[in-house]
């Protein structure tokens, strides 16, 4: 939003340009005087995390002169962690891409070009390798209209309305292989959620942590990498909340917290399983809650069986699932008991499962001392009374695992256990690491997902009619809100937005142009088809797969098996640049490459979707650096020369040269918002007519509360889905002063044609209860069952090892001054400076066993390959003792690689190549490995 001039010379905007030394009392020189009169003062969010923090960017004549927080911003408050309060260093930066650049096959160094011919000469690769590889029948004579070759990835750093685009074009060109950064960071998170209660988002927002009395803080460290949310947890702790955090490592969330647990990565379901125990045995839950709300009371079908760590029969490696169901009464509903006493009940099903879970058995397997899993049960499952809330915050470090969907799941029931679902300083509160990641999941930037969490159509459904019949779901239930009945309409709505032409309305109102995948088509995937040269294409956009992959060798060698890739970024990052790193013979690579310079987010226009799932709208502050442009530009670019190309003939054309696509010249974000507010029904109501009838872009909204907040929703600053709901589920734990999450009449969980939350969830793949089950690679012995992993785990492209060769416990790990990737950070100077090197944290026994000093080189092995970098030698990790054994762990920061101001090994050149089997999230947090002390060369110093 920009500011007058005269609202610009007052208020906070007059502290910046004070600040700056701007002397605004008119005895300035007149070049400044120039440069205040064209100055204006444009609000933003913080490009970085998802927690959605705002900033103002003070610029005159074109040019950034401050970037500071947004006092007015709701849940900033004027505050930005190091990286928001580094960001002015992405503008104008010497190192940014601001001219297109080129790499011919075989060659060592880039020749620059204009965007026209670049933009033709992707297209037209896109349209050679789309046509090539087109598939559209497939051997059993169904229609599927699939791209195999071709590839995109990347878009949660993207705006919202590129989000969509992106995706609407991808499955325009018949792409199956599109996945972003959700898959790899926080797909559990939906999966799982979504498994339980219907929405696989972030149940409340940041503001409402202030209103919790117990925080309990398990696989993330918001002190450091979500720092502004901290801040209301802060909030909580000031009224007299009680915080706990349990991690492998003593973090800066540690030590701030009122109890701290240790825990051997990979064991989350194991602690958790044992505070459900704890909850059950011990009539610690809500049982009015857990009646009205969930399915504990649901007669599970007697032959259901769990032995030997299964749930029942494996054939053709998949569960057979018959008898996960329900009993049924002869008029179809679901056979329950109130009383929940009978056997089969999912409330007795769950007592028997969690039975194992004892104090002991968890210790043993988690390496937590019982003293302390007893505080935290004391603590935690207080919260089942009515007059106590406690909410779970979690991250990467509870999603990134062979089990990671159901951590989640653990988490969950509970939550649901205890009543906590519902109700203002409750829930269930995932922080996501890019700023974008829940908009660009709610928007489809995944295979097997389309905008709103429509399925994505598999090649058995080759009509609208045989999708509409599997997946509207309806229930003859009292409770049910039917909200599956709805998804017919939801697609039909969807498909016209994208084609409108006479053609599409006669082909299932362009159903039959969505490309219908078949298999697994996510990240990791990709990867393995790019290896085996299956796919000869891809499209980077945002993303940096050469760091952040697991194995990450292993993808950079799938690299030079494509014919083309084109990068779409900031900068030159390690992906862009895979052909001439360290150890590569670029003369001996044939792929073409293309990188496009894009805009920074204060140099475009358009939506973000944070973690509380606030639709925000950040604002143009000066125009894209150089010769670079926006998201929207290059890819209504690329899309109408794709038009023109196929217009002029082409392997099944249609799906292209129907396409809606008309988002003016240059094009528009808002005209963007505006479709995406019809088709996708997720975001109904974003765009709307307000009070006066006039249409209102709600995402622009900046109000504050007119009267009393309690609950802190902030109902009037931007607009959040769905109808502008800021806690899920809320009528489950009782009216709140929100809006209804649902029908206004029906149930809190309306996505489930049950209407109840599903403490058993049949839907999942690997079963409908969490059980623990060991990392692929480990130190021990599963204690719980005598099945060591987890029988549905998708090994993908694994090269593993063993604890005899791979004696320590290994996880990747975040700093605040860097993000992700490494390329937004690690080319800014103020941040270098705080961390120059990549390190790795070891204990002070392990340096002492190992003869590891501080700051020493020290060389780390996995199955994968070895990286060499700095020892952190530290009190602040521990080796836990793992059923009566000392193990060590040790933690390594992942952000860095071969491009940038700071270079140095990423973690991921060590982490397996192995996923969760309902997500197929790669398992970064849990491996092997081994660590010696690098010996200085001969007469060198020691």
């Amino acid at each position: 939003m920009a500011i007058s001039r005269r609202t610009f010379l007052g208020g906070s905007a007059g502290a910046v340009w004070a600040g700056l030394g701007i002397d605004l009392s008119g005895s300035v020189a007149a070049a400044e005087a120039a440069a205040v009169e064209r100055g204006r003062l444009t609000s933003t969010i913080c490009p970085y995390c998802a927690v959605g923090c705002g900033m103002l960017v003070a610029s005159a004549g074109g040019k950034v002169l401050h970037i500071e927080g947004d006092p007015d911003h709701p849940i900033s408050a004027g505050s930005l962690c190091s990286k928001g309060s580094a960001f002015i260093q992405v503008i104008d930066n010497p190192r940014r891409v601001k001219t297109v650049k080129y790499r011919a096959p075989g060659a060592r160094e880039w020749v620059e070009k204009d965007w026209s011919w670049a933009i033709a000469r992707i297209a037209q690769k896109i349209a050679e390798t789309r046509d090539t590889g087109f598939v559209e029948t497939d051997s059993l004579g169904r229609k599927v209209c699939r791209a195999e070759s071709l590839a995109v990835l990347g878009g949660a750093a993207l705006n919202n309305e590129e989000c969509y685009l992106l995706g609407k074009l991808a499955r325009a060109l018949g792409v199956v292989y599109l996945e972003h950064q959700s898959r790899v960071c926080h797909s559990s998170t939906v999966i799982g959620l979504a498994a339980t209660f219907g929405r696989g988002a972030m149940t409340n927002h940041f503001n409402d942590l202030a209103a919790a009395d117990v925080i309990l803080v398990i696989g993330a460290n918001p002190a450091e990498n979500h720092p502004i949310a901290m801040k209301w947890i802060a909030a909580a702790r000031e009224r007299g909340a009680r915080l706990v955090h349990v991690d492998p490592r003593f973090t800066r969330t540690s030590a701030v917290a009122d109890l701290y647990l240790p825990l051997r990565p990979g064991t989350d379901i194991a602690l958790v399983g044992g505070l459900i125990n704890h909850a059950l045995e011990n009539g610690l839950v809500d049982r009015k809650y857990l009646i009205a709300n969930t399915n504990a009371s649901f007669l599970v079908d007697p032959d259901y069986e769990f032995a030997a760590g299964r749930f029942g029969a494996i054939e053709e490696g998949r569960y057979t699932r018959e008898h996960w169901q329900f009993q049924r009464e002869p008029s179809g509903c679901i056979r329950r008991d109130e009383t929940l006493a009978d056997p089969n009940c999912v409330y007795q099903v769950l007592k028997r499962h969690f039975s194992r879970y004892t104090a002991d058995i968890v210790s043993r397997a988690c390496g937590t001392p019982v003293a302390k899993l007893q505080q935290l049960a004391e603590l935690f499952l207080a919260t089942h009374r009515a007059d106590r809330a406690g909410t779970i915050v979690y991250a990467v470090g509870a999603t990134q695992h062979t089990t990671g969907t159901q951590i989640v799941r653990s988490y969950a029931i509970l939550q649901l256990l205890l009543g906590n679902i519902g109700i203002a300083g409750g829930g269930i509160n995932a922080l996501r690491g890019v700023s974008n990641v829940q908009g660009s999941t709610d928007h489809g930037l995944a295979f097997d997902s389309l905008p709103g969490y429509l399925p994505s159509p598999t090649a058995d459904l080759a009509t609208f009619a045989e999708y509409a019949s599997r997946h509207m779901a309806t229930s003859v239930e009292p409770h049910s809100a039917n909200h599956g009945d709805r998804r017919r309409e939801q697609l039909k709505t969807l498909l016209k937005a994208w084609w409108s032409g006479k053609a599409a309305a006669e082909n299932d109102f362009g159903y039959g142009y969505l490309p219908k995948h078949e298999g697994d088509c996510s990240y990791t995937a990709i990867f393995e088809a790019m290896l085996g040269g299956r796919i000869k294409g891809l499209v980077a956009w945002g993303q940096n797969p050469a760091v952040s992959s697991p194995d990450v060798e292993q993808s950079r060698r799938a690299l030079e098996k494509l014919d083309w890739l084109v990068s779409v970024d900031l900068w030159e990052t390690e992906t862009a640049t895979f052909w001439k790193r360290p150890g590569a013979k670029s003369e001996e690579i044939a792929t073409e490459v293309f990188l496009l310079p894009a805009a920074a987010s204060i140099e475009k226009t358009g939506s973000v979707t944070n973690s509380g799932r606030w639709a925000q709208w950040r604002y143009e502050a000066v125009a894209p650096l150089g010769e670079s442009r926006s998201d929207l530009w290059i890819l209504d670019r690329l899309a109408r020369e794709l038009k023109r190309h196929y217009l002029a003939g082409g392997v099944c054309p249609e799906p292209i040269t129907e396409l809606a696509w008309d988002y003016g010249d240059p094009p528009a974000a808002e005209a963007v918002a505006r479709e995406i507010a019809e088709a996708n029904w997720l975001y109904r109501g974003s765009i709307a007519p307000g009070a006066s009838g006039e249409t209102e872009n709600r995402m622009t909204r900046r109000g504050r509360p007119k009267g009393e907040d309690p609950a802190g929703l902030h109902a009037d600053w931007a607009w959040s889905w769905p109808n502008n709901t800021r806690v899920l589920y809320n009528r489950a734990g009782g009216p709140a002063a929100d809006v209804a999450d649902g029908p206004p009449a029906g149930p809190p969980f309306a996505m489930f044609t049950d209407g109840r939350a599903q403490l058993f969830a049949p839907l999942l793949v690997d079963g409908p209860l969490p059980e623990h089950y060991e990392p692929l690679e480990s130190p021990a012995v599963n204690l719980l069952s005598p099945q060591q992993t987890s029988p549905l785990v998708a090994r993908d492209l694994a090269r593993l090892g063993d604890a005899k060769q791979f004696p320590i416990v290994a996880t990747t790990c975040r700093v605040g001054e860097h993000w992700q990737a490494g390329a937004m950070s690690r080319n800014l100077p103020w941040l270098v400076e705080l961390v120059p090197n990549a390190f790795a944290e070891i204990s002070q026994e392990l340096a002492e066993a190992k003869g590891i000093t501080e700051g020493d080189q020290i060389t780390i092995r996995s199955a994968r390959g070895e990286i060499t970098l700095r020892a952190l030698v530290t009190g602040r990790l521990r080796p836990l003792v793992i059923d009566g054994r000392p193990v060590e762990q040790i933690a390594i920061v992942w952000h860095f690689g071969y491009e940038g101001l700071a270079t140095g090994p990423s973690g991921n050149v060590l982490t397996p190549s192995v996923s969760d089997a309902n997500a197929k999230i790669p398992e970064y947090k849990a491996f092997l490995c081994d660590v010696e002390r690098v010996k200085p060369a001969s007469g060198s110093p020691s």
